[in-house]
């Protein structure tokens, strides 16, 4: 955003930015009379600031990705299409959705609430219907095997193609009221946000491979990763679940795992899952992104 200021706009946000910053932190040290000019002075500063650089994002970058951008170019026509998404009711997923539906694909919205899964699919048809695509919601919860078949096979007696596979939900935090553990009692966020994907992923595979032709058709998978999967004290594996038949660990038996790396260990999970992907599959093309800060329900 900075690179598309002029270099005294540029200049001059930078330089407000440490003022504010100086006179909220010495409000902090100095005396109660001071501070009392000072801390009103530095927020007001910074919400200027901020003010500005919300107008930059609006102005200067997101129109590019504006739905009615996204429409005005055939080539980004997803008519005759199917995706899925993962936690497509709220978030990247409903975003994603939305997008997919803009430009005239078909989207089965798998998300675990059949409420909020039906509220959302309705939201995207009354914005996008005109627009030639189709938002169709579907159950899933990742955090059951039986769950995952069970989609799998709702999907196949719909649909003869698979375009796109969006592996998406997931959660920061684990959910306070709510079982531990997966069905099959898989610690929760390797066993929702990795395992889950992972046998989603294993039925579909054989459709995707179809709908590819070989390779002749672009098709992808794409896993909703994060930036917490490189870190190396919270993302970290117990060395049994890498030998053997890798049973080890698996219910967080050994590791101690917590709401603080429960998420970065599934977020690693999905970038090497990713990678094997692309070396066995290579008709398919699979990548995991992180895909900056957003603000949605998983915090």
């Amino acid at each position: 955003l900075i690179l598309s200021y002029s270099p005294l706009e540029a200049t001059l946000t930078l330089v407000a930015t440490l003022l504010a910053l100086f006179l909220i932190l010495s409000s902090l040290l100095n005396a109660r009379r001071l501070a009392r000019v000072t801390f009103p002075l530095g927020l007001v500063i910074l919400t200027l600031v901020l003010r500005r650089v919300k107008q930059g994002i609006d102005v200067d970058l997101l129109p590019e990705f504006a739905f009615d951008r996204l429409t005005s170019l055939d080539f980004h026509s997803m008519q005759g299409t199917v995706t899925i998404v993962t936690g497509a009711n709220s978030g990247v997923g409903l975003g994603v959705a939305q997008g997919i539906s803009a430009i005239g694909g078909t989207v089965v919205m798998a998300c675990r609430s059949t409420t909020s899964c039906n509220k959302a699919a309705e939201q995207v048809n009354s914005q996008f219907a005109a627009h030639g695509g189709k938002a169709v919601p579907m159950v899933l919860d990742l955090s059951s095997f039986v769950s995952v078949k069970a989609f799998a096979a709702e999907f196949f007696a719909n649909y003869d193609r698979l375009d796109r596979l969006l592996l998406n939900a997931g959660f920061a935090v684990p959910p306070r009221m709510g079982p531990a553990k997966t069905a099959e009692g898989l610690e929760l966020g390797l066993g929702t946000m990795h395992f889950g994907h992972f046998a989603l992923f294993t039925h579909l595979q054989p459709l995707l491979s179809k709908t590819s032709e070989g390779g002749k058709v672009d098709i992808r998978v794409v896993v909703t990763s994060s930036a917490a999967s490189q870190i190396p004290i919270l993302a970290d594996f117990h060395s049994s679940l890498l030998e053997g038949d890798g049973s080890g660990d698996l219910h967080g038996e050994i590791t101690k795992v917590s709401s603080v790396n429960m998420y970065p260990r599934a977020k690693l999970a999905n970038v090497l899952f990713t990678r094997e992907m692309q070396q066995r599959f290579p008709d398919i093309t699979s990548c995991s992104c992180h895909v900056g800060a957003v603000a949605t329900s998983i915090w």
